[in-house]
């Protein structure tokens, strides 16, 4: 009940603050079949995820998640109105790798919410509150950082300004990976924390902003729909990552006394998986080259 407030706000700002935009055309038509595909396949995915020690229905609802998104792009890029427009991703090389960079950071982010907080529930016996205000010290550094990156990005060139955003990000989780133990100082939790939100905080504001900056006017509403598809699949493949390493760990067993052990060991294991997804990001933000037409960076660029 407590976000009906800020949604009721939120619709309050669209409808007196927001201009409605030309319609550039009034014959498109919403991709049901489109949605649906994706829909599925991200549940299948999932799912199969979380049951990955079960035999045969674990794999079998992977595989059938991964050829249903692979289905999903083939049948995109044959739709008149596209859920997904591929050929945007096809021939822009900057747009495809920019929305890939973002895949790579929300499935390096996303799930860690979810882990810690097991962690700092069932290991080290905090209340719910307790652990939910310890967690909050990521988003925090993030609103903090993600104005300061705005503000940067007028003055350096965003590939270098994106990567060292995840790079921070990538260093905070390695930390984490190395020294998470049953009685890891929380001052020590409190500071990887931060490190995490403060790098998501300087990643995402410059890279959506390149993002927009490198389609053409009439293309903002499918680009801005691309973001939230590529940070739907980013937070799916965070939770399905972290899910399967746990399962592989622990199969269906609780976290008790006896497998605390079990458990850290899975959860450093999705450390250093989120850190990886997290360099690989690094890697495709920086050599994405830049926006086609468009001057990549300040004159003080390399």
């Amino acid at each position: 009940m407590a976000v009906v407030p800020l949604g009721i706000i939120a619709i309050a700002v669209c409808l007196l603050g927001v201009r409605e935009s030309v319609r550039q055309s009034a014959n498109r038509r919403l991709d049901w079949r489109g949605g649906l595909v994706f829909a599925i396949s991200v549940l299948l995915f999932m799912e199969g995820a979380a049951h990955a020690k079960q035999l045969p229905i674990g794999p079998l609802m992977i595989g059938l998640g991964l050829v249903g998104l692979a289905a999903f792009f083939v049948l995109e890029s044959h739709t008149e109105f596209p859920l997904l427009d591929v050929t945007l991703l096809t021939r822009n090389r900057f747009f495809s790798l920019s929305l890939l960079a973002a895949m790579g950071n929300y499935a390096a982010t996303f799930g860690i919410t979810f882990t810690m907080s097991l962690y700092l529930q069932y290991v080290r016996g905090m209340s719910p509150r307790e652990a939910g205000l310890l967690l909050l010290f990521q988003p925090a550094l993030q609103l903090i950082a993600a104005p300061i990156a705005g503000r940067l990005a007028d003055r350096m060139p965003t590939r270098r300004l994106t990567s060292i955003g995840m790079l921070t990000s990538s260093t905070g989780l390695i930390l984490a990976a190395l020294t998470l133990t049953i009685d890891t100082p929380i001052w020590l939790l409190s500071i990887e924390l931060a490190i995490i939100g403060a790098g998501f905080g300087i990643f995402i504001a410059p890279n959506s902003t390149a993002i927009m900056g490198s389609v053409r006017e009439h293309q903002f509403g499918i680009a801005s729909g691309m973001i939230g598809t590529v940070r739907t699949l980013g937070m799916a493949v965070s939770m399905s990552s972290i899910t399967l390493v746990i399962a592989l760990f622990m199969g269906e067993d609780k976290i008790d006394p006896g497998t605390v052990g079990l458990f850290l060991r899975s959860m450093r294991t999705g450390l250093v998986l989120f850190a990886l997804f997290s360099c690989l990001g690094m890697v495709v933000s920086y050599f994405r080259g830049i926006p086609p037409g468009r001057d990549a960076a300040p004159m003080n660029s390399p």
